[in-house]
């Protein structure tokens, strides 16, 4: 029997999300992140790191939500629920995010 598609519904979401990439939602440009160094599985957080000189701290990039004071790995789900005006990207390390007063996310745990 044919229901002319009334029995089935999709939604569907594409999260877009690109390592080392920052988009711009409002008008769709897009640039490089300047240090990122990605490897061949660069699918998940522990990928993505960025070249420094100084090899005591890993850096890396992270995605800052200023309304939770929580930072993330770009690739985090978390990412994607935030409103545009509350993130900032940041460069650098771990214990630096710390310093500043943020939390790490308990999602992503970086």
């Amino acid at each position: 029997m044919n229901d002319s598609g009334q029995g089935i519904c999709f939604n569907v979401f594409c999260y877009n999300i690109q390592p080392g990439v920052n988009i711009n939602y409002a008008d769709g440009s897009n640039s490089a992140i300047d240090g990122y160094v990605l490897t061949p599985n660069d699918a998940t957080e522990e990928d993505i790191t960025r070249s420094t000189s100084d090899q005591t701290a890993q850096q890396y990039s992270y995605v800052v939500n200023t309304n939770t004071k929580k930072f993330h790995y770009p690739t985090c789900s978390s990412v994607s629920d935030m409103k545009e005006k509350n993130k900032m990207y940041y460069e650098g390390t771990r214990d630096e995010l710390v310093n500043l007063g943020y939390d790490p996310c308990k999602r992503c745990n970086p």
